[in-house]
């Protein structure tokens, strides 16, 4: 006996995400954010200060001011954000 899906696939739905950090004339892709940090998809050498993180949800933008403590180490795989 099969149960019965809650949800028909042809009702299912998955956003578009995207997430990219801005640091003066730099973007760099974002995999992962958290309350306070972050994952680079490629980590390079930034020194502290402030950027800003841009996501797209369905072409809808929402844009965050923030601060990094302890700048961007390409061996990091976390980094810390802080609000501005």
């Amino acid at each position: 006996m099969s149960s019965p899906s809650i949800v028909s696939p042809s009702l299912a739905y998955s956003a578009v995400v995207r997430m990219r950090l801005t640091v003066g004339s730099r973007r760099m892709g974002v995999a992962q954010v958290g309350p306070d940090f972050m994952i680079l998809e490629e980590p390079v050498e930034i020194p502290a200060g402030r950027g800003e993180l841009v996501v797209l949800i369905d072409g809808d933008e929402k844009r965050r001011a923030i601060y990094l403590p302890d700048g961007i180490r390409p061996t990091d795989v976390r980094t810390r954000i802080a609000p501005v």
